[in-house]
Formats: C-alpha cells, structure tokens, sequence
C-alpha cells in the first residue's frame, strides 16, 4: 500500500460525512475489506470515553449487541488493542483460547464477520484515541496487521477534524472553516472547535498539550476580536459567522 498516496486521499476530509463517504468509497482501494468501524474517544480521569463511531457495512444489529452503556463497545479485541497498542488480528477459524467473551463469539459468528483487525494512534498530549477496525480482512495476519499499520496516523489526524466540534452544532466543521474569521491563527481554530464541543479551558488545554492559563490567554484574545463579552457568544459568534471583527480596520474590533 502506497502509504503517501493513502494520507493525501485523507486531506480534504472534514468532516463525518466526508469521512464516512472516503471510508466507502475511497478507502477499500487501499485496504481490501468488506466492514469496518471507526472511532473517537477522549481519555478522563476513569479511563477512555468513546465520543463517535462511525461504521460502514456493518450490520446495525451487530454494533447494538456490542453497544454498552455510556457508549461503550463491548469488543475484546478492541480491549486488547486499549492495553497492548499494538494491531490486533482476531480470525474466527484460528485459535484463541479462552480470553474471548462466549456471548461476544457467538454473536461474531452469526453474522459471519469472519475476522477482525483493530489498530489505532495516540495523540501526543494522550487524551485523544482514535481506532479502526476492519472486518473480513483478506490476508489478515500478514498484509491486514501491516496495513493496520499504515492506516492508523493518517485516519487519527482525519477523525480529530472531523469529530473535533459538537455534534449539537450541526454546522460542525465544515461551517466553522466557511465562517471563521481568516485572521484566526490555527491554533485558535482548535481552541475553538473544542470550546464548541462542551469542553473547559482546563480539559482543552490537556488534549491539545498547552497549559490553561495559555487557553485561558487565546480565549480573551478571541473576544477582544469578536468584541463579546463570554466564551459562549463568542462561539457562537464564530461558529454562526455572525462576527464581523475580520472587516474592520486594525484595532477598530478590541474598541467596540
């Protein structure tokens, strides 16, 4: 698999429906496989909370007998991957012992998923997860744990795009990027993409490896140039491109 080529197929992708439409219509070029299953998760003080998955293919039933409270996937495989790190090959035919669920086996079995294959990447700051997982890998052992492999960074950098505003602001990321004033630095982009997510400057701080009190400095910044007066109307501001700072003449806006 040509791994440059595969990341460029990622780089307009923005958004979940730009990602789901690349998971089904680009992606089986690269990796030969019939399902897969994709998810978000942000790390807490309990461990892992899985915030959007995304699946192609893969029977609805399935994933609501997988689906535990909290969000949670009641997957073993995708457990063993969480402590190990490394790419996991489950293969229906192969032997494997005793760790596997009997209940999760069973339900494996009857919609002949055949085998699975799971990798993921880390966020350099650790709070962000991302995984993949593909379903009825030809050459699973081999050329599926290699491409596992390959897939992992390019995928993870697509879903923190994608997953990374609020799915209750359905102008998601591709109206944040339509309206966004072009003076915000990148890095003010990012601040505000999770403050529309719900998140505090303490918990923004830790998934992009700052301090708060640099978040904290950002977040006055934005509202001296959208001239509000609370992160939440500046979000909004933003958000619904009602501000119109980026018009205005050096100054003018940290006046109004």
């Amino acid at each position: 698999m040509d791994a440059e080529a595969f990341a460029d197929s990622l780089q307009p992708v923005c958004s979940i429906a730009a990602f789901d439409q690349w998971a089904r219509e680009t992606l089986p070029r690269f990796v030969p496989h019939a399902m897969s299953m994709f998810g978000f998760a942000v790390r807490h003080a309990l461990g892992f909370a899985i915030e959007r998955v995304v699946t192609v293919n893969l029977p609805p039933e399935y994933l609501r007998s997988i689906s535990g409270p909290a969000g949670a996937l009641m997957c073993p495989v995708l457990y063993d991957w969480f402590r190990s790190r490394e790419p996991q090959i489950f293969e229906v035919d192969a032997p494997h012992g005793d760790g596997v669920d009997a209940k999760w086996l069973a339900t494996f079995r009857a919609f002949h998923l055949q085998s699975l294959g799971v990798h993921g990447h880390t966020s350099p700051c650790g709070r962000m997860v991302t995984f993949v997982g593909f379903y009825r890998l030809p050459n699973a052992q081999t050329e599926g744990r290699q491409a596992l492999r390959l897939v992992a960074p390019a995928v993870h950098e697509a879903l923190l795009r994608s997953c990374a505003p609020a799915p209750a602001l359905a102008h998601s990321a591709d109206a944040l990027d339509a309206n966004a004033p072009p003076r915000m630095t990148e890095r003010e982009r990012e601040i505000v993409r999770w403050l529309a997510a719900g998140k505090t400057n303490w918990e923004v701080g830790q998934i992009l490896g700052i301090s708060d009190l640099t978040v904290k400095t950002h977040v006055q910044r934005l509202l001296n140039k959208t001239g509000t007066r609370s992160r939440t109307q500046m979000v909004a501001h933003i958000v619904r491109g009602e501000s119109q700072w980026w018009q205005a003449a050096p100054g003018e806006a940290s006046r109004r």
